[in-house]
């Protein structure tokens, strides 16, 4: 058994059950220490180790054994089974007074340096095992990742391209998920529009009926069909399983910016630089209802949560809103001192996030058109976004800074977001906890959605500036659009302790 006072450390970098007995290793740097310290040793000691109790002034009695007067009492030392040393007392005598010389002494501590080296790996070994044991279980918990929301709370994430860049022949400007995840959507300036599968990255389909290039595209909300828009003036419906054209060219007098469908996939609505917006029935191609009229370009449009109104916004610095069925503007415009560069419902319908190029962003009560917030922060903010909750807010700054808003009072949340030039693609994560940033330097970066602290990035696997990007809405990816004539798909991951 082992004693009460002998204590033991565990090693598992062996195989089997290794004990180490502290009290042989604290005896091993005794001996050391007699050895460095001593002026003189006995020549004839194996590994030249002075043994302790052997000195020269030692007492006579040693380790219970009692000698003769003027003798010295035997003694053995072993440690670990490699040292060992063992002399009678009569020839201690006759040997006590003799010297070894400088290179005997050297000679004799180098045959040590192996024991010392073995004993200390040995150690090192043990010592990972004695850490892991003293944590709390928690802290060994890597991070968490829900695959079904994307929910991956605030810690350092691994992004990295899940395969190689899906190529166009110029800039790409939209890349879009399908809702179910398995597909990507592409649009190009090389005037066509890509369909991939979102797990290999191998293409599906290849699109070139457009005259110019395709600006914008979306899904339809089953998966099953999609629009373009195009700078040829039309916007296109197409099958996203066969490529085949189903419906258009829907026509307007001026580039088509924004092409999109209603909640439900009834309805299409598309807005262009000819200063108008228009209503469709996504399965004809049929125009629904008045043209939406603006005195300038209008720049974005977007269905309401329930699909019953629709707003747009405009260079001429409103946001209108209007009834999904009939045209019809419904109540007077929202107005901002200048351009309107991005507009959106938040995810119950009830207000309204508006960016301009004035430096504000506001939010509105849609009820009765009536400011409740506005964020003022730089110049020229040319994104704004809700957070999934409608708790917070980002905004993209001409200064290339993103900011987090608390959108009931008003206020900035955590520490400011920054690229090295414009940000040109801002999101939330599905489930609110992070915010991905793309910018005209190239690179996506990754934060925290809660303060603003960075998680991954800066990437630089583009050339050219990010345009767009989209998170997948069941996996733990997004896409990135670049005008360097690629699309990239990233996976997400938590970076655990050991990565």
């Amino acid at each position: 058994m082992k004693s009460p006072g002998t204590r033991f450390f565990w090693a598992d970098a062996v195989p089997g059950v290794v004990w180490l007995s502290y009290q042989r290793v604290t005896k091993l740097g005794g001996i050391l220490c007699r050895f460095l310290l001593s002026p003189s040793l006995p020549r004839n000691l194996p590994f030249g180790v002075h043994p302790l109790g052997c000195h020269r002034r030692r007492n006579t009695l040693k380790r219970g054994h009692q000698t003769g007067s003027g003798s010295r009492a035997p003694c053995a030392y072993k440690v670990r089974g490699i040292l060992s040393s063992t002399r009678s007392g009569g020839e201690g005598a006759r040997r006590a007074g003799e010297e070894v010389s400088i290179g005997e002494t050297i000679r004799s501590f180098l045959q040590l340096v192996p024991v010392v080296l073995r004993l200390l790996a040995i150690i090192m070994a043990v010592a990972p095992a004695v850490l892991r044991s003293a944590l709390p279980p928690e802290t060994a918990k890597a991070p968490r990742f829900d695959g079904v929301t994307n929910g991956i709370l605030p810690s350092t994430l691994d992004v990295r391209p899940a395969f190689p860049p899906l190529k166009h022949h110029a800039g790409v400007t939209c890349a879009r998920f399908s809702p179910d995840g398995r597909r990507i959507v592409t649009a190009s300036l090389d005037n066509g529009a890509r369909v991939w599968d979102a797990t290999s990255g191998g293409l599906l389909c290849d699109l070139s009926e457009h005259d110019d290039a395709v600006l914008h595209v979306e899904f339809s909300p089953d998966g099953r069909k999609f629009i373009t828009a195009s700078a040829d003036k039309t916007a296109r419906i197409w099958s996203a399983e066969s490529g085949d054209w189903l419906s258009g060219p829907l026509e307007h007098r001026g580039k088509v910016l924004v092409a999109r469908f209603s909640p439900d996939g009834r309805r299409g609505v598309t807005s262009s630089d000819d200063g108008t917006a228009r209503l469709w029935d996504a399965t004809t191609g049929d125009p629904v209802g008045e043209v939406l009229v603006h005195g300038e370009r209008v720049s974005w449009a977007a269905f309401a949560p329930d699909g019953k109104t629709v707003l747009t916004a405009s260079a001429d610095g409103t946001v209108q809103i209007w009834n999904a069925e009939t045209g019809a503007a419904l109540g007077a415009p929202l107005n901002h001192g200048a351009a309107v560069s991005s507009a959106e419902f938040s995810s119950d319908g009830r207000r309204i996030l508006t960016a301009a190029r004035d430096g504000r962003a506001r939010i509105w009560n849609v009820s009765d058109r009536r400011i409740l917030v506005e964020l003022r922060n730089a110049p020229n903010i040319s994104l704004a976004r809700f957070s999934p909750d409608g708790r917070r807010a980002a905004t993209a700054d001409g200064n290339a800074t993103v900011t987090l808003w608390d959108v009931d009072k008003g206020v900035e949340l955590g520490s400011a977001m920054s690229h090295s030039a414009a940000i040109t693609a801002l999101e939330f994560s599905s489930d609110g906890q992070w915010l991905a940033t793309g910018s005209k330097d190239g690179t996506l970066r990754l934060w925290s959605g809660t303060t603003g602290t960075p998680l991954a990035g800066p990437l630089a696997d583009h050339r050219d500036a990010v345009v767009w990007l989209h998170l997948s809405p069941v996996r733990g990816h997004l896409v990135t659009a670049s005008l360097d004539g690629t699309a990239i798909v990233w996976k997400i991951s938590p970076r655990g302790p050991d990565r």
